[in-house]
C-alpha cells in the first residue's frame, strides 16, 4: 500500500479512534461513579499530612511496577488511617495500577526508606481486610513530613 491509498482513509481511522477512546473513559467513568467512593469526609483538624503531587507504584505485578503514577498521587495521613488516591481523570485509570487504598496505621506491617539520588522513597509493606500482603512504594515531595506523620523512626 502507497500514501495514496492510506491517506483517503486516514480521517476514518481517527474518528474511529477518537470514538473508542471516548466509550473507553466513558465506561471507566461509568464505573467510577457506580462503585462510589471509599473515603469519608474528614475534618483539617484530623488530618496530619496531606500531598497532592506525590508519586508512586504498586508492587503487585510487573506491570504496576512499571506503571505507577508520576506526580498525580494525593496521599493524606490522618490520626488512624492512610489514605493513597488520585485526582480525575487519572482516577479513572487507579484502578487498573493498584494504587488506591485506604490503610489503617495498625495494618502497616513495615515501612522502608530508600534514599535515591533525587528523592527519597518509602515502601510500605500492609495487610488488607482480606489479610493478604501488599506493598506500596510511595515518592512524597516532602519526605521529611511524610515520615513524621506516618511514624516512620
Amino acid at each position: 500500500m502507497n500514501k495514496d491509498q492510506i491517506l483517503p482513509y486516514f480521517f476514518l481511522f481517527f474518528i474511529i479512534a477518537i470514538i473508542w477512546n471516548i466509550i473507553a473513559f466513558g465506561y471507566l467513568f461509568y464505573k467510577r461513579k457506580k462503585r462510589g467512593s471509599i473515603f469519608p469526609d474528614v475534618s483539617e483538624n484530623d488530618i496530619m499530612f496531606s500531598e497532592k503531587t506525590a508519586s508512586g507504584r504498586s508492587h503487585k505485578s510487573i506491570f504496576t511496577r512499571y506503571g505507577g503514577a508520576n506526580n498525580c498521587l494525593k496521599i493524606i495521613i490522618t490520626n488512624e488511617e492512610l489514605w493513597i488516591t488520585s485526582w480525575f481523570p487519572f482516577s479513572l485509570l487507579i484502578e487498573k495500577f493498584d494504587l488506591e487504598h485506604r490503610i489503617k496505621k495498625d495494618q502497616i506491617t513495615d515501612i522502608e526508606q530508600l534514599k535515591k539520588m533525587t528523592k527519597n522513597s518509602f515502601i510500605i509493606h500492609f495487610k488488607t481486610d482480606d489479610n493478604s500482603e501488599k506493598t506500596i512504594e510511595l515518592y512524597p515531595k516532602d519526605s521529611n513530613a511524610f515520615a513524621q506523620a506516618i511514624g516512620y523512626k
